[in-house]
């Protein structure tokens, strides 16, 4: 039995575990508002000379104060199930190994949903990453914003840092592609300091290897080249430019 199995195995019986605790808790506390809701003194079935009378449960009499420790012991064994499924879902993730199939979701319906339908936050998540997307599709995303009117898809708030960064390690890509479909930009931008910043290159004149007409390239000197024919290197155009 692999490593994957035996984590199948033991997250299967926390499951069962778990479900057997839920059992048990609602039937005692079924108990307890049944004994709350009687006529029957608290201390009825007390032995006054100190120990348990022998015909307490053919009398149907049950302590309340064992019941609601018997509740209270069901409950804590409930957080302590989910707390331990939780840590080995997240060993197993790690380990590269798969979930349970209750935390899977399948090809049309979502594993998690937020809705609010008053205007307010739909999912919220908070942490180092608060909400982390994953996808292994070629052309599928990680994260997916819609809005079905004239708003944002995707909106980054942020109080220094960059808003929105992209990322990309690739050897082909880009780190944020902009597009548009209709008759709007592909990209816009808008700054108190300047609409858009090029970082230098490290080098002095136009770049070197293999390039796509469009480029626009900065070297190191603040030179400005295009480029306007496809290759490697290409065929660059240097932008000139008089003194303000």
């Amino acid at each position: 039995m692999n490593a994957q199995e035996n984590g199948s195995t033991s997250l299967e019986g926390l499951a069962r575990r778990l479900e057997a605790l839920e059992r048990e808790n609602a039937e005692l506390r079924s108990k307890v508002a049944t004994m709350e809701g009687s006529d029957v003194p608290r201390d009825e079935t007390a032995d006054p000379r100190g120990s348990e009378p022998s015909n307490e449960l053919e009398e149907g009499r049950i302590s309340r104060r064992r019941l609601l420790g018997k509740a209270g012991a069901a409950a804590a064994g409930l957080v302590v199930a989910g707390a331990l499924t939780q840590r080995d879902i997240r060993q197993a993730t790690a380990a590269g190994e798969s979930p349970p199939e209750a935390f899977l979701s399948n090809t049309t319906t979502p594993a998690v949903s937020g809705e609010n339908t008053f205007g307010g936050i739909g999912v919220y998540g908070k942490g180092l990453y608060g909400i982390e997307g994953h996808s292994d599709g070629a052309t599928g995303q990680g994260v997916h914003g819609i809005n079905s009117t004239a708003g944002d898809g995707v909106l980054g708030d942020s109080q220094g840092g960059a808003a929105i960064r992209g990322r990309s390690f690739g050897s082909t890509g880009a780190g944020v592609h902009g597009e548009h479909f209709g008759g709007g930009y592909g990209g816009l931008f808008k700054g108190g300091r300047a609409q858009v910043r090029l970082v230098p290159g490290s080098a002095e004149g136009r770049p070197g290897g293999a390039h796509s007409k469009g480029e626009i390239y900065m070297g190191s000197k603040g030179a400005l080249f295009v480029c306007v024919k496809s290759g490697t290197p290409g065929t660059w155009r240097k932008v000139s430019t008089t003194a303000v």
